[in-house]
């Protein structure tokens, strides 16, 4: 743990043990915790990926943030955030 943050790395594991890893960490956390950095993977990476983001969002959406520009043909730009 370096200053509040847990660092848990699960790639090479299936979502179970993943998620039982997590869970370890978690109720041994202390209370200065406030960020835990998940290491799944890239490719296979995402089965665990999802399986975290389904066991621990609590009916919560995972939310993306995206940065959209529209480009008009008269040289004006618009972008959203």
């Amino acid at each position: 743990m370096l200053n509040g943050i847990i660092e848990i790395d699960v790639h090479g594991k299936n979502v179970e043990s993943a998620i039982e890893e997590i869970r370890k960490y978690l109720n041994n956390a202390k209370p200065s915790v406030y960020r835990i950095r998940i290491i799944h993977g890239y490719h296979g990476g995402t089965g665990i990926r999802d399986g975290i983001r389904e066991e621990f969002s609590y009916g919560r959406e995972h939310i993306r943030k995206y940065s959209f520009a529209f480009f008009f043909p008269w040289g004006k730009r618009r972008g959203l955030a």
